[in-house]
C-alpha cells in the first residue's frame, strides 16, 4: 500500500519534564534557550551554485553547540520516527531510499510532459504558527511542549536555513492537504514529487493545456493555504512534443532512462579537473587549492553517482593531485591536538568538541599524504582524550 500522509507511529510527549527526558536535557536549559532562541544562533550569508552555474546567495542560520545538541537529538529521537512518504524527496534521512536531488529527477524519468515550480522565499514564509500546528496537530503533543519545540526550531519566528530540524520541518508544513493532491493527481495518472521547495508534476502522455492549468492552479491553492506561494518566475512546461527542449529536473536531464548530467555540464567539469591539475603544480598547500579541489571533487562524485563513464579518468586525475598541508599548517595542527586533548581530560564530549574532532580528523587524513608517521601519532593521542573524556562521562 503506497503511502501518502507523512505517519508518526509513537506516542506523543506528555508534558515538558517528559520533553526533557526524552531529550536528556535539563528542563531549565530548554526553558532558558526557548527564551532566547536569536542568542544561540550564527548567521551569515552563503554563496552556493545552481545546476546551471549561476550562484544564489543564502541567510544561513547556524544554530550554536547547545542549541544544535537539542536540535540534533529530535532529528535522531523525533523527525527520524516519522515515515514520510516517496513524494518527498529531499533533506530525510532514510537508508533503504535515499532521498535526494536524484530520486527526484529519477521519478520522472519518461515523461511526456513537465510541470515544476518552486515557493517562493520558502523558509522565511514557514512561520512559527505553521510549526507549532505541526507539533500539535500531527505530533499530537500538548500545547505548552508545542509551543516550547517551536521555540526551539525557529529563529524571529520563521524556520530558519541551516538548522538540523529545519528540512524535516519544511517536509511536514503540508502534512494534513498534501496527501489529497498527491492521491488527486494519482488518480489523473500524473506523478508528483516535492524536492523541499521545488514541485515536479509530470505525465507519461500527453496532456491538454486545461489539465495542465489545472496542475498548476491546484498546486498554487495548496501552497497558499499555508501562507506561501508559488514563484511565477520560476514555472518551467516542458514537453517531449518540442523536440528542441531537453528536459531537466533539479539539474539533472531525464528524456532517458535515468537521470543524467548534461553534455555541457560534462564539459565544464573536465575543464575544472584540468584547472586542478595547474592549481597543485602551482602551490598544492594553498586554502584556495584545497577549495577548488573539494569543490570539483564533489561534482566528480556526481558524475560517479549517476554512472557516467568518464568519471573514472577525472577521479584517477585528481586521485594524483590530492590537496597537502604546508609547514606552518601542520605546526597549527599539532597544537590544536594538544589544546583539544588536555581539554578532554577534564571535560566531557560536547557537541562542541566533536565539531572540533570532525575537523581535526579531516586534517588528519591531509597531513596523512606527506607526513604518515605524525599523523598516526596525532589520531592515537585524539583517541586517548576521547576515551578519557567517554570515561569521565560514565
Amino acid at each position: 500500500m503506497t503511502l501518502d500522509k507523512p505517519y508518526y507511529p509513537n506516542s506523543p510527549i506528555k508534558n515538558i519534564q517528559s520533553l526533557a527526558d526524552f531529550l536528556q536535557v535539563n528542563e531549565a536549559v530548554i526553558k532558558k534557550i526557548a527564551a532566547n532562541p536569536a542568542a544561540y544562533y550564527n548567521s551569515f550569508p552563503l554563496e552556493s551554485e545552481r545546476p546551471d552555474g549561476t550562484k544564489k546567495i543564502r541567510n544561513i542560520s547556524d544554530p550554536k553547540p547547545d542549541l544544535k545538541l537539542i536540535q540534533r537529538r529530535l532529528v535522531d529521537r523525533l523527525f527520524s520516527k516519522v515515515e514520510f512518504p516517496l513524494y518527498l524527496t529531499g533533506g530525510i534521512r532514510d537508508d533503504s531510499n535515499p532521498r535526494d536531488y536524484v530520486l527526484n529527477a529519477a521519478m520522472h524519468c519518461g515523461a511526456y510532459v513537465v510541470i515544476s515550480n518552486d515557493i517562493k522565499n520558502f523558509f522565511p514564509s514557514v512561520r512559527k504558527k505553521l510549526i507549532l500546528e505541526i507539533f500539535k496537530h500531527f505530533f499530537h503533543f500538548p500545547s505548552d511542549v508545542s509551543e516550547l519545540l517551536a521555540q526551539l526550531v525557529t529563529l524571529d519566528n520563521y524556520l530558519p536555513q541551516g538548522a538540523p530540524t529545519s528540512s524535516y520541518l519544511a517536509n511536514l508544513v503540508f502534512f494534513d492537504i498534501e496527501y489529497q493532491l498527491v492521491s488527486y493527481f494519482r488518480s489523473r495518472e500524473l506523478i508528483y514529487s516535492r524536492l523541499i521547495d521545488d514541485i515536479v508534476v509530470s505525465s507519461k502522455k500527453r496532456i491538454s493545456k486545461e489539465q495542465i492549468e489545472d496542475v498548476i492552479t491546484r498546486l498554487s491553492r495548496m501552497v497558499r493555504g499555508k501562507g506561501c506561494k508559488l514563484h511565477a518566475k520560476k514555472k518551467t512546461i516542458v514537453s517531449r512534443s518540442t523536440a528542441s527542449e531537453l528536459m531537466y529536473i533539479t539539474g539533472l536531464w531525464i528524456n532517458n532512462g535515468s537521470p543524467r548530467v548534461g553534455v555541457n555540464e560534462r564539459k565544464i567539469i573536465r575543464a575544472l579537473v584540468s584547472n586542478c591539475e595547474h592549481g597543485y603544480k602551482v602551490d598544492p598547500t594553498s586554502n584556495a587549492y584545497h577549495a577548488e579541489y573539494n569543490s570539483v571533487s564533489g561534482k566528480v562524485a556526481k558524475l560517479t553517482r549517476l554512472g557516467h563513464v568518464e568519471a573514472d579518468s577525472m577521479r584517477a586525475t585528481l586521485s594524483k593531485r590530492l590537496p597537502l598541508l604546508s609547514e606552518s599548517d601542520e605546526k597549527k595542527l599539532v597544537r590544536e591536538v594538544k589544546r583539544v586533548s588536555k581539554y578532554l581530560q577534564s571535560h566531557s564530549l560536547t557537541a562542541g568538541a566533536r565539531h572540533r574532532l570532525d575537523k581535526i580528523n579531516y586534517k588528519l587524513t591531509i597531513l596523512a599524504r606527506s607526513n604518515r608517521i605524525v599523523a598516526g601519532r596525532l589520531r592515537a593521542d585524539i583517541r586517548r582524550a576521547v576515551s578519557i573524556a567517554k570515561a569521565g562521562a560514565k
